[in-house]
Parts: structure tokens; C-alpha cells; sequence
């Protein structure tokens, strides 16, 4: 397949939708699009009761594991 920039450097890519996210890689005169799939995440609604972080199925959450899950989220991005 070949493909030309505009002259903004745009490229269209036939088989991507619109927010796909792509890692690129410059070898040489090569570019490698590789395309980032989202991992998939349960959202899970919090709430204090009596000072206890409660997820949405009655389940006990500690704040550290919210910390930790938050700091996950971003480094995966």
C-alpha cells in the first residue's frame, strides 16, 4: 500500500478509524505505525461509608489500591 502526506504531513491510513492511537517507530528511513489497542478496565463507582472507600458491589477498596490503580491508568496512556 502507498500513501502520501498532505501538506499539513498527514497521512491517511484506509483501514483506521477516527481515535485510533498508533506508537510510531523511526528506524532508519523506515516508520513503524504499530496501533495501541485499549486494555479493558471495569469501572467500578466508589463511595465512603463510615470512613471505608465501598466500590459499587458492596466490595471494600483501600486507598492505596486506588492510588495505585490511578497511577496504572495514567502510565498506560
Amino acid at each position: 500500500m502507498t500513501v502520501k502526506a498532505d501538506e499539513k504531513k498527514r497521512v491517511v491510513i484506509p483501514s483506521a478509524k477516527p481515535g485510533d492511537v498508533f506508537n510510531v517507530e523511526l528506524s532508519g528511513g523506515k516508520i513503524l505505525l504499530t496501533k495501541l489497542v485499549p486494555s479493558e478496565s471495569k469501572l467500578v463507582r466508589a463511595r465512603r461509608v463510615k470512613g471505608i472507600v465501598m466500590g459499587s458491589e458492596d466490595v471494600e477498596i483501600n486507598s492505596k489500591e486506588i492510588v495505585d490503580a490511578i497511577r496504572a491508568d495514567r502510565e498506560a496512556r
